[in-house]
């Protein structure tokens, strides 16, 4: 399978004088984290990094380490948003077949994990697979939004399966909650990084 990383946004509750992508966990960026991974998983043939002018430091830093990876496509996107960023690139390179989407603050996200999700996705037979986690594993982290679901509070992991064939039109989705899941939580304030470099 291959996959999208979103790396374009602009992080804006995270600082105003460092692109949350290119902060540091485990002496590494976040970023690197979450690429390595992949491009370390026998089940991700080629990764592609969505990049913009959102984040001008990431998008250096990301041609500069991967730009010669040839198991890595980085596309510059506008940065008008998470959908419609992700619509373009699927389009745009004809990535018409089931593709793995992960938000490129997820510093904890394992080979294991994507090995379940790809399963999960197997099982359910819809074209898309959106993956949450219940609000109260998220404790004293932040949290930028959530939803209820089958009576659960819930919160995106950040990582789904689409079918990007079905990318311009309407596609059946199946909501999966982890209960018990150590790839969380995505970054989303210096908090969330601290937290996270201290406890993990």
């Amino acid at each position: 399978m291959k996959a999208l990383v979103m790396c374009g946004g602009k992080g804006e509750r995270f600082s105003l004088f460092e692109e949350k992508l290119l902060s540091q966990y485990r002496g590494n960026p976040i970023i690197k984290h979450v690429v390595d991974t992949l491009i370390g998983s026998d089940k991700i043939e080629k990764v592609f990094l969505l990049v913009s002018d959102n984040s001008p430091n990431t998008k250096e830093y990301l041609i500069n380490e991967y730009g010669s990876n040839k198991h890595i496509s980085i596309i510059r996107t506008s940065g008008i948003g998470f959908i419609e960023d992700m619509a373009w690139a699927v389009n745009e390179k004809k990535l018409f077949e089931p593709l793995l989407i992960v938000s490129g603050d997820l510093p904890l996200i394992s080979r294991s994990i994507i090995l379940d999700i790809l399963e999960l996705y197997r099982k359910v037979n819809k074209p898309a697979l959106s993956l949450m986690i219940p609000k109260k594993l998220m404790k004293e982290f932040s949290v930028t939004s959530y939803f209820i679901h089958n009576g659960i509070e819930v919160v995106p992991l950040g990582i789904n399966i689409i079918d990007g064939k079905l990318i311009n039109g309407p596609m059946e989705e199946e909501i999966i909650i982890l209960e018990n899941i150590k790839e969380y939580p995505n970054i989303n304030t210096k908090k969330d990084l601290d937290i996270l470099n201290r406890s993990y």
